[in-house]
């Protein structure tokens, strides 16, 4: 998996929380 934290999708939302994360 690549975590370039661009669009990391883990789930379908995740994406957002990630991001948020990041």
């Amino acid at each position: 998996v690549r975590m370039e934290g661009k669009e990391y999708v883990m789930a379908d939302g995740d994406v957002v929380e990630f991001r948020f994360n990041v």
